[in-house]
């Protein structure tokens, strides 16, 4: 462990940025925990093994994840157009997508919001929900790219959409139906939507801007350290480690709330569509030492957050640095692994 906390402290130092936290599970077990760095660049306040980061696009995976709690729930179909629960959609224009193709990335539309309506909805001045209502505006009167089913194009975008569709379901906030139905029952408290310490009045890792070599921290309470809120359910949320890894075993199927959804809907979650991408928001793919791998990596430009989950031997490396140098995450991985293997090595009674 010691030889590890080391390489974590080596790659902060290596690449200059403010910090980097690391955790492997092996089935419901934490097995490594390793933090170094601090909150906010060129200060002395060091980040914990329990401070919240920004998960970027990995937190796709919750919103997939609550749209199959309701589909267990009988209150949509996984074919069912997206139009038929959303009036403000064009009804001839999308009438072809399938909510299945949003979990996939396979609708055949835009990825992003881009120019006036994407600054439209950089604002405290609206709701959440009304900035996917420009989201969805925008979609009205972009071009279609693709024939949906057809080709992978990851969408964003496509990821607001499910999110008003499951406030069209639950007659609440996207934001609140995600805490009440998702957070709470896997006792995922730490969770909030936004940069780490926007909402909560605690000491946080602040995002960083990187430009000319230099790294700026940002202010959480700023609009600009972060997406828009309208982008939580494509990846607008902040939470520890140890409260993702509580999601994680439940996707491993181990621990307390593996019963948070039921065996044949839980298989959707790891079933691909185009482009070996899952209908539960990951990338799927075979490791020889790792077996089947759910994999996925995020960040706002600000942050980088990344997730390697084995399926049959249940383990997963999280990661998260409140920066955006994939360099650095990319690095830590192989030494994660080593780690990962050498435990499995070891006697059951080390375990």
């Amino acid at each position: 462990m010691a030889n590890f906390d080391k390489k974590v402290e080596e790659i902060v130092i290596k690449y200059k940025i403010p910090s980097l936290s690391v955790m492997i599970l092996s089935h419901d077990k934490t097995i490594l925990h390793s933090v170094y760095g601090v909150r906010k660049i060129g200060e002395n306040d060091k980040v914990s093994k329990i401070d919240s980061f920004h998960l970027g696009s990995c937190a796709k995976a919750f919103t997939a994840t609550l749209i199959l709690k309701l589909f267990e729930e009988g209150k949509l179909s996984l074919d069912d157009s997206i139009t038929k629960y959303l009036s403000s959609l064009d009804k001839i224009k999308f009438q072809e997508i399938k909510i299945k193709h949003l979990l996939s990335h396979t609708g055949g539309i835009a990825g992003n919001v881009e120019g006036a309506p994407w600054a439209e909805m950089f604002s405290f001045d609206i709701t959440p929900s009304q900035g996917r209502e420009l989201a969805i505006k925008y979609l009205n009167s972009a071009k279609v790219i693709g024939k949906p089913g057809v080709a992978f194009l990851y969408s964003n975008l496509g990821y607001m959409v499910l999110g008003q569709i499951i406030e069209s379901i639950e007659k609440k906030s996207f934001e609140l139906v995600l805490s009440e139905k998702f957070f709470n029952p896997l006792g995922m408290k730490s969770c909030t939507f936004g940069p780490a310490g926007r909402t909560h009045n605690i000491p946080a890792p602040w995002a960083h801007h990187y430009e000319n070599g230099k790294y700026t921290a940002l202010d959480p309470k700023l609009i600009e350290s972060d997406n828009p809120p309208a982008m939580s359910p494509a990846g607008g949320i902040s939470c520890n480690q140890e409260d993702w890894a509580k999601f994680l075993s439940f996707v491993m199927n181990v621990g307390e709330h593996r019963a948070y959804l039921k065996p044949a809907t839980r298989a959707y979650i790891s079933k691909t569509n185009l482009e070996e991408y899952t209908y539960g928001a990951w990338g799927k793919l075979h490791r020889e030492w790792g077996g089947t791998l759910l994999t996925h990596s995020g960040s706002n430009t600000l942050n980088y957050s990344s997730v390697v989950l084995g399926l049959e031997k249940k383990f997963a490396f999280l990661i998260n640095t409140n920066s955006p140098s994939a360099e650095a995450v990319l690095e830590v991985i192989p030494f994660l692994k080593d780690f990962y293997l050498n435990y499995e090595d070891q006697a059951p009674s080390l375990r």
